[in-house]
Parts: structure tokens; sequence; C-alpha cells
């Protein structure tokens, strides 16, 4: 068999990646095979840099469900490389039409995204493979640049007013937005707010055509505040990709494309490249548990709680006691936005022989008047003698009138006054210390349960906090201590003596 030369070798070698870019699968081989040319470092070929790729060529191909990807992921995970640098020099290998927009939390790190994945366009690597592909001459920013086929790239930073640029592009996964780490860890409550209204209001407008609008977010966890949560809760349908430094089988990461390959709890996520001592230091960097809590395993709510600690709920139960009185708690909102708050119905026992709360039931959705209303007459049928507690609002009026209208009985309305949530919760407490508050063996909704408990006052939400705690509070009598009216009483007495 006669020997190749040199020359022939190369151009086979060419060929060969050119023909595995093209296909199903295309962008790890890409990736690994360019990574080289903008990173001396060596990259180890973990599986859940495949895991990353496959799902971010899905979207880039435009064959991700709804065209919308979340990815969660640890720090120093090469999610910026994957997600960022990389992915424009591999859409133009499939559409050089596509135009991408890169969000970023500043511009330093904008800057420098795109500055690596223009260097890896002029590469002799990437120019041997795809020669039909240029950045034009005059596309001299580094942030904002142009190729000769109508393709381009944009980096703008979050919150920025983007003018004059839309994702689009002729191929299937034409019009790609993604946004890198968007949130700070320092962030305060209105910087995430902003960022979520930036999202919300801006972005959409980005878009050459919304049909194949196709959106990744990338980042990892900062708070229950921030942007992941935040679409998360909006119920957009994203895929999402959630992978914590530590196995957790009951979060285990299963999406279209592929399912966490892991098996064993607390297995680490990267075990060529990271020891359980390199994580322990980390942590120990961190400082804060709750800041690797957030960071390393994408949960940003603090294993031992706040007002209600997770020992809290170790008080479960298999049988109520034989006698009982029910009490349906109410924490109602109407709008029906996919983004408002949920309506919560709690159902609860009061052991009449114990004096022990129980929790029997609990639904939570988002809903408009009409099924809100529709939904407590239901649960009151199934519970006929049971009170029901309604908070004093402006939606509690509404309910309350349906309630009458439909001859409902023990109906109580609940006053919140100028108290705190915090407050409120804090005088309830000592019902979860002295272990008076039950809860049941087995329930497909304690997850959210402890998890929006032990997460307040910290979470995006707090309806079950409300729904417990106005009960607890009513059925025991206990009113917190209120700031407020002490400073009025106080200021009052001022003006006399002054007087």
């Amino acid at each position: 068999m006669p020997k190749l030369n040199k020359e022939t070798a190369n151009s086979l070698l060419v060929e060969l990646e050119r023909e595995m870019t093209a296909e199903v699968g295309g962008y790890y081989d890409f990736f690994c095979e360019a990574w080289s040319h903008i990173d001396p470092a060596v990259l180890i070929r973990e599986k859940y840099v495949r895991f990353l790729c496959d799902h971010m060529e899905a979207l880039m191909r435009g064959e991700l469900p709804g065209r919308r990807l979340l990815i969660n992921i640890p720090p120093g995970h090469s999610k910026s490389m994957i997600c960022v640098v990389m992915s424009l020099p591999y859409l133009w290998t499939l559409d050089p039409t596509a135009y991408v927009i890169y969000a970023h939390k500043d511009i330093a790190i904008a800057r420098d995204m795109a500055r690596k994945t223009r260097s890896l366009i002029s590469s002799a690597w990437y120019q041997e493979r795809w020669p039909h592909i240029k950045i034009l001459d005059d596309a001299k920013k580094v942030d904002r640049f142009s190729n000769n086929h109508g393709g381009g790239r944009a980096a703008v930073t979050v919150r920025q007013q983007v003018t004059g640029m839309h994702a689009s592009g002729k191929g299937a996964g034409g019009g790609l937005i993604v946004l890198d780490d968007p949130d700070r860890p320092d962030d305060t409550i209105n910087d995430a707010e902003e960022i979520n209204q930036w999202y919300r209001t801006v972005l959409p407008t980005r878009f050459g055509n919304l049909k194949k609008s196709s959106i990744c977010i990338v980042q990892q966890r900062i708070s229950q505040r921030d942007l992941s949560a935040y679409v998360l809760d909006a119920e957009e349908q994203f895929t999402h990709v959630c992978l914590p430094m530590h196995y957790d089988p009951e979060r285990r990461c299963e999406t279209a494309i592929g399912t966490d390959w892991r098996t064993h709890a607390g297995e680490i996520l990267s075990p060529l490249r990271t020891t359980t001592e390199d994580v322990e230091r980390l942590k120990d960097h961190f400082g804060d548990p709750r800041i690797a809590d957030a960071q390393l395993e994408q949960q940003p709510v603090p294993e031992d709680g706040n007002i209600f600690r997770v020992e809290h709920f170790e008080g479960r139960y298999d049988a109520l006691p034989s006698v009982v009185q029910y009490t349906v708690s109410c924490d109602l909102t109407f709008t029906g936005e996919r983004t408002s708050d949920y309506a919560v119905l709690q159902v609860w026992a009061r052991g009449l022989s114990d004096g022990k709360h129980y929790l029997v039931d609990q639904i939570r959705k988002k809903m408009g008047f009409v099924e809100t209303a529709r939904t407590i007459l239901d649960v009151l049928r199934y519970y006929p003698r049971a009170n029901c507690l309604i908070e004093k609002s402006a939606s509690g009026f509404a309910v309350l009138e349906i309630l009458q209208e439909a001859g409902v009985e023990r109906v109580f309305e609940f006053k919140t006054g100028r108290n705190s949530k915090e407050a409120r919760a804090s005088t309830v407490s000592y019902l979860f210390d002295r272990g008076d508050v039950r809860f049941p063996r087995s329930a497909p909704w304690m997850k959210d349960v402890i998890q929006e408990m032990t997460g307040f006052p910290a979470m995006r939400h707090d309806d079950i906090v409300d729904a417990c705690c106005n009960y607890l509070a009513w059925i025991t009598g206990e009113k917190p201590f209120d700031l407020y009216s002490a400073f009025l009483f106080a200021d009052k007495m001022a003006q006399r003596i002054s007087a």
C-alpha cells in the first residue's frame, strides 16, 4: 500500500474534520479540535463536555424543543467556551448568514469572549477547513463584527439598550441570543429585577424572526431571584440542563437530548479534573455555605433554612388523630399571568386530643379568579365542616362574596395588618420548634413546601409560607409584635408630652 505524503494526509484530515462537523453530533468534535487554537491548556474530555455540546448543537440546529435552553453548572466547567466562544464559529459552518447576540454581565468579559471567537475564525486551522468564511476587513470592532455572507456577532451587556442589531439567519438555527452569567454574585434585589425586566422587555425585540428565535441562558446559580429562577418560574418551556457538582438522584437532569450519566448520590461532576478535596477548598474559599450551595450545587436554598429549618419538617405522620378540626387556609392571587404569584390552598387538621397541627393537603397553582373560586368550592365540598380562612385583601373580598353567595358557612377573615411577613413567620415559629406542626409521610407537594419555607424570606415566592403562617396565627390567636404601631404610639405620646 503506497504511503500518503504529508500534504495528501493533511488534505484528508481537513476533509474528515469538515464532514464530522457537518454531521449531527459534530459540535463536540469541532469543540475538541478547535480548543487548542485558542486555549493553551489541555482540554480534559469529561462527559459533561459532550452533554453540553449536544444540547447547544440541538439549539443551533433549531432542533431543541421550544428553542429555549437553560444551563446551570458550577463555575470553571468551560460553559462560556462551549456556549459563547465556539458556538458562532460552529454555527457559521452550518449557516454563515447567522447573526448572534451575546449578552454578559460586564463589557470586559463581553470583549474577551468576542476576541477569542474572532481569533478562532481567523486562525489557519479554521480558514483551512472553511475558507469561504471571512471576517470583513472593515469589521474592526472587537464587540461587533460581520462576515462576507451577511452573518455577524454582537457583544452587549445585560440592561444595555440594544439598538441596530437583530439575531437572525437563513438556516433553521438562525436567530440566536446567548446570555452568559447575566447575574453577579453581589447583585442586589433591584439589580436582579432590572435584569429580569431587561430580559422580559428588551430581548424579545432583538429577533429578526420570532418564529425562529432561540435563547440560551448559561450561568451558575446565584440566588432565588436570578434570571434562571425567573425563566423557570415563567414556564417558558426551557430545556433545563442542571448539573450540580455532586449528583443528587432526586434532581436528576433528564431532557429530550440526554440524561445525567451519574448513578451514585454525591458523585462528582468532573472526576478527571476535580477531587473532593478541591471542592472542599472551594467551599472554604466561598466562606458562606449558601454561596457554595448556589454556585456549586445549583440549589440557592440554604440547607439549614432561615426562620424555618429542615429539621422542622422531620415530624411526619402516617394517620390523623381520630378527632380533628379542618381548616382551609387560602393565599390568593388572580392575575393568571405566568410570572404572577401562585394561589395556595392548604388543608390543615387540628388534633382535638393532642393540639397539634397537621398539614393534610395543598394546591399550589397559578389561577385566574374563576378557577380559584371553583377550586375553593371544590375543596370545601370535600371537607364540608371545615373552616375557611381568607386573608382580608383586595382579592380576598371577591372570594368572600362568592362564598357567601354559595351559602358556605364557617368562613373567616384574616387580617395581616401592617406586620411584615417575617414578623408573622417568626411569631409562629415556636410551634415548629416544639414539634406541634406535622407533615404527611409522603406527598408529592412536600418538596415545594420544604424548599419554599426553608428558603424564606430569600425565595422569589412565599405563598406557601403565607398560607401556613396565616393559619397557625389565626388558630392559636397569636399576634406578632407590630413595630409600626409601636412607633406610631410612641410618636403620639411624644407629641402629647411636648404639648
